[in-house]
């Protein structure tokens, strides 16, 4: 019986080990101190109209968030597709973020486990630069948005969850010149929208504004593209 007893608790032991290694390396960090492990109060730096990079190895499926942020163009993507092994994700801070920390949030779905990288914003809250709109717009910036579908996808976002009458205003940096379906379907959606951009032209920054009324659908071609220089041949520049 004492026999028994004994190779129980040895069988327990064991079992409890495991639970708790399991439990405590979701995420195995390394050498680089931009590598975080999954249970971590480190915190990053990133600046307003930014950007920051968290290197991560992933041993589980996970997913990943932003909290704590005031801004909708505040976000967090898995850089690589990959959501095990290496795992590179990209914080994206909006322009107009209010909130001076940001909590990124990884998720282990499979067992329901998640901690967070704290994340300092830096640098001034973007106001309205564009002449001829609403005196405190803010302007919503997705000049640092490389993928070009993710930066269609998430201006159509501000066009479609934009107050009833609101301006919406866009900076498109140099990265691109157009603007693609879904932002076509959220503006035909948002008629009492006005929708003005800024954008660089041949090293020129240019700004044109879209009234509200507009039909939307006429200002994209068949193929579902609608070019900055064309709407700023139609509404002028400022």
């Amino acid at each position: 019986m004492k026999k028994f007893m004994k190779k129980a608790m040895v069988m327990m032991a064991a079992v409890l080990a495991l639970t708790l290694t399991l439990g405590m390396t979701v995420f195995a960090a390394g050498k680089d101190t931009n590598t975080y492990d999954f249970v971590t109060s480190q915190a990053v730096t990133a600046e307003r109209g930014g950007s920051t990079q968290i290197q991560l190895f992933a041993k589980e499926k996970f997913k990943v968030f932003v909290i704590d942020n005031q801004s909708s163009d505040t976000y967090a993507v898995i850089d690589n597709g990959q959501d095990i092994g290496n795992a590179s994700v990209t914080v994206y801070i909006g322009a107009d973020e209010k909130s001076p920390n940001v909590a990124v949030l990884f998720y282990a779905y499979d067992r329901d486990f998640y901690d967070c990288v704290n994340v300092r914003v830096n640098g001034t809250v973007a106001q309205n630069v564009i002449p001829g709109t609403p005196a405190g717009t803010v302007m919503y910036d997705f000049s640092n948005i490389g993928d070009y579908n993710a930066f269609n996808q998430k201006i159509s976002a501000a066009i479609y969850n934009a107050q009833p009458g609101e301006t919406v205003v866009i900076n498109a940096g140099s990265q691109f010149n157009s603007f693609t379906a879904p932002v076509r379907d959220a503006w035909a959606a948002r008629p009492d929208v006005t929708v003005a951009v800024r954008f660089v032209n041949q090293g020129q920054t240019l700004n044109t504004i879209v009234p509200a009324g507009t039909n939307a659908n006429a200002l994209f071609n068949a193929d579902g593209f609608c070019g900055f220089m064309y709407l700023a041949g139609l509404y002028g520049v400022y």
